[in-house]
């Protein structure tokens, strides 16, 4: 892309909120995760500190979206993910399977992954369906790759505490549009989840905007409302 994209960050500033917006950044940009420092990340006990790092100053000077839990209540385990060292599991977008990042960065055969590029953050919500059903309730996360050979594309993934309570299982993934030729793409602008349905800004290929809604399919699918 040639140009920035301006984006708002929506957060509660009082009792910790349903759920945190996610932000997208420029595509293409380098990951923030990637480019905090490590002594930020040591020091942080949530994403934000790495999450923050390539955010416009007047974003960063607002609350943060995994800073927000009130201090009467724990922080949740996925709020607690560090996601410049991640694993992910089982994840079904380009057949990444198991995809591990290293200070933000993945490979994967001829694909090169980019996590929460640009200064994108996750969105933290109880969206996703727990399996088996006796599993706790858990909070879950949304969180923006971007991942390609040649060319780069971008994508949505819903993450969930696996069984263990540990591991970081997707549960599908939100595509963005096929490039209709080089040099010109789809990219995600911003993303939350509203009573279940991942929202999402997204800027076309043509320069246009546009606000799509997507609610779980069953199995690892989602469907577009």
């Amino acid at each position: 892309m040639t140009a920035a994209l301006t984006l708002s960050i929506l957060t509660g500033c009082t009792a910790e909120p349903e759920n945190v917006d996610g932000e997208a950044g420029p595509a293409g940009a380098p990951s923030a995760t990637a480019t905090a420092s490590a002594s930020a990340a040591a020091s942080s006990t949530t994403p934000s500190a790495t999450a923050s790092a390539a955010v416009s100053p007047s974003a960063a000077a607002s609350t943060t979206p995994s800073a927000a839990p009130s201090t009467s209540r724990r922080t949740s385990e996925i709020r607690k993910t560090d996601w410049a060292n991640v694993t992910l599991a089982n994840l079904d977008y380009m057949g990444l399977g198991d995809l591990r990042f290293r200070n933000g960065r993945a490979a994967s055969g001829a694909n090169n992954c980019t996590m929460l590029p640009g200064g994108a953050r996750p969105a933290y919500a109880e969206f996703l369906t727990e399996e088996p059903a006796s599993s706790p309730v858990t909070e879950d996360a949304l969180i923006l790759i971007e991942c390609g050979s040649d060319g780069l594309d971008q994508a949505l993934i819903p993450v969930k505490l696996g069984f263990d309570q540990k591991t970081r299982e997707t549960v599908g993934f939100i595509q963005a549009d096929p490039p209709p030729g080089p040099g010109s793409r789809m990219t995600f602008t911003s993303y939350t989840v509203e009573k279940g349905v991942i929202v999402t800004t997204v800027r076309k290929a043509d320069g246009g905007r546009e606000t799509r809604r997507y609610r779980f399919g069953g199995g690892k699918t989602w469907e577009r409302l």
